[in-house]
């Protein structure tokens, strides 16, 4: 198991700076990870809030819950699908789980290469279909013989929060190539590595733990190349994401998806759905192949 430490710093009185220290653990032996906040009181430092994985040991299939009554209703409830690429995590308080958020990747399309009569796209669950225009929501074929880009894709969050019997559903919008998002009462900015919570919020260290806690679903769940790509590529930059690197991205112990298919098959996220036929990026669907406008891809 592997272990990083960063900083958070409160930065709304600098006069007066409020540190919160964040233990990061990934490790694929055990397939685990989790994220330990810590604070500064006059006791010296505690743990504050806890967000770890959780399996389907933890949270049951859909094929598990879902069953229809007499009248034909058919009753769902937290569920985590581990062959659409699902994975999910729960976020601890001292006073017991506060929200337990699933993840899955989603939107991810290959790019078709120029001279291709026709194309098609693969979507997370392996099946192909048309090939949706994105910009304009227009699906149909290629004709003209000119390549088209493929979607790097969006992570879908679902977050229940456990002590209000609630749920939303919130996509982080890379595909406009936007990397600050608000979620619930934190807005993250990936870039810079910056969160911001307002001040009041009741739930301080549950909102900054949800935002560490989708930075490791992000690490998790997007789809990783096999190989690396050359060239121009339609991609999502994290190179250039702060908040990755901070959680793991590039950490060697970190059980992605691609991890998983790689060693266990495809039942943790297959058909494409964490990397395989051309889902993380290959054939096109990163870019290559005239994906990224090569080859005539662009109408040069």
């Amino acid at each position: 198991m592997k272990r990083t430490e960063n900083t958070i710093v409160n930065e709304t009185w600098p006069h007066r700076p409020q540190v919160l220290e964040v233990e990061v653990y990934h490790s694929r032996r055990l397939l685990h990870s989790a994220v330990h906040l810590y604070a500064e009181s006059p006791r010296g430092r505690h743990l504050v809030a806890v967000a770890h994985t959780i399996d389907n040991n933890t949270v049951p299939t859909p094929q598990d819950l879902a069953y229809s009554n007499e009248g034909g209703n058919n009753f769902r409830t937290v569920s985590l699908n581990p062959r659409r690429g699902e994975r999910g995590m729960v976020i601890k308080t001292h006073e017991g789980d506060w929200a337990l958020v699933t993840a899955e990747w989603a939107g991810l399309c290959n790019g078709v290469p120029a001279g291709s009569a026709s194309g098609g796209s693969t979507s997370m669950n392996g099946s192909s279909g048309r090939l949706n225009d994105i910009s304009s929501g227009r699906s149909g074929s290629i004709s003209d013989g000119r390549g088209r880009p493929g979607c790097p894709g969006h992570l879908v969050l679902k977050i229940h929060q456990l002590r209000q019997f609630q749920t939303r559903s919130i996509i982080l919008p890379y595909e406009r190539r936007e990397y600050t998002f608000c979620l619930g009462g934190v807005t993250i900015d990936m870039e810079r590595g910056v969160l911001e919570v307002g001040v009041g919020n009741p739930c301080l260290v549950e909102n900054i733990s949800l935002a560490l806690s989708a930075a490791v679903l992000h690490v998790l769940c997007q789809p990783r190349p096999d190989r690396p790509v050359i060239g121009q590529t339609n991609r999502i930059p994290v190179e250039k994401l702060s908040m990755l690197h901070a959680l793991g991205y590039y950490a060697d112990s970190a059980p992605h998806n691609s991890f998983l298919r790689s060693c266990m098959g495809v039942d943790c996220g297959g058909c494409g759905s964490c990397g395989g036929c051309g889902g993380c990026g290959g054939c096109g669907g990163c870019g290559g192949c005239g994906g990224c406008g090569g080859c005539g891809g662009c109408g040069g």
